[in-house]
């Protein structure tokens, strides 16, 4: 397994071909924020935000990427809707849990 905690070692590993999971999310944000594509994107949906508020602030972040950001293949927007439905989920059982 492939650990990274900053910017640089998510940078190698998305190099790599690897997908950073269980970053924190500001890191993630940064790293996407440099070198924006497909694998860093994958970081912050990966990431693991310690916080109800670090949840909004990842679903903020990805629902305001332009279509650019997301744009793979035919489905792309069906992929993105349940990326961000899904933080959705997360955040409202995160809330009542809290």
């Amino acid at each position: 397994m492939i650990t990274a905690s900053t910017v640089t070692e998510i940078h190698t590993a998305c190099s790599a071909g690897f997908i950073p999971v269980n970053v924190d999310l500001p890191c993630a944000i940064a790293a996407h924020r440099q070198h924006p594509g497909i694998m860093t994107l994958r970081t912050i949906i990966m990431a693991a935000p310690a916080t109800v508020e670090e949840e909004r602030q990842r679903l903020d972040y990805l629902a305001g990427l332009p279509e650019e950001a997301w744009i793979r293949d035919e489905g792309w927007w069906k992929y993105r809707d349940a990326v961000l439905d899904g933080f959705r989920r997360v955040i409202a059982w995160r809330s009542i849990c809290a």
